[in-house]
């Protein structure tokens, strides 16, 4: 799908860039909040640092490229450390899709209000990082493993059935994205682009 916007080289150096300034702040988002709640485990691995060399995942930079939403390294967190577990998990867990809608959000204002002062390729990448970063936001957003919004489902059933079904999780996206593809491009793509409307106040072009 998006493979094809990569005729312009101008565009597929935006969505590099792009992607890798959401999936950084993604991760690293992760990283810092759990350290500040107590588990330094990311810390000690490195994932706070802003290289993004660290933070990519090989199938979720594919997905990326191949149809705009995807995920980086899962940040590995010890709950034990956290004085509130559960609640710290998910708090961990929502730092990272929260930050790619600051980052949409703050990339947004420019180019709603300084649009006239922006050549056509900076309108371009900050078009395009704003779009990725919706993007990014909600596909993980979903409630399933090994995705950030799996998370909140230990609030609603046993951890150690978590627990199992979380290995899972990559075959089961895989699985819904193959046999219902369109729905599901439709899911993370419907809201990205009203938020991109009600963000920047333009349609998307992407």
């Amino acid at each position: 799908m998006l493979l094809s916007l990569f005729q312009n080289p101008t565009v597929a150096l935006s969505f590099i860039i792009a992607l890798l300034i959401g999936l950084t702040i993604h991760e690293a988002s992760h990283a810092i909040t759990a350290n500040r709640l107590g588990d330094d485990t990311a810390k000690l691995m490195g994932r706070t640092s802003l290289n993004p060399l660290v933070h990519l995942d090989l199938l979720g930079t594919l997905f990326l490229f191949m149809v705009g939403f995807g995920w980086g390294k899962p940040v590995l967190v010890n709950p034990n450390k956290f004085k509130y577990p559960i609640r710290d998990e998910i708090i961990v867990s929502l730092a990272g899709p929260i930050s790619n809608i600051v980052i949409a959000l703050i990339f947004s204002l420019v180019l709603r209000f300084f649009n006239e002062y922006l050549s056509v390729p900076l309108n371009l990448l900050l078009s395009i990082i704003i779009v990725i970063n919706l993007r990014l936001a909600i596909f993980n957003l979903l409630p399933l493993p090994p995705l950030d919004g799996s998370k909140i489902l230990q609030i609603f059933i046993p951890y150690n059935r978590y627990s199992q079904i979380q290995p899972y999780g990559t075959m089961l996206i895989f699985l819904i994205f193959i046999f219902g593809g369109t729905i599901f491009y439709s899911i993370i793509t419907f809201p990205a682009d009203f938020l991109f409307k009600l963000f920047v106040g333009a349609p998307s072009l992407f």
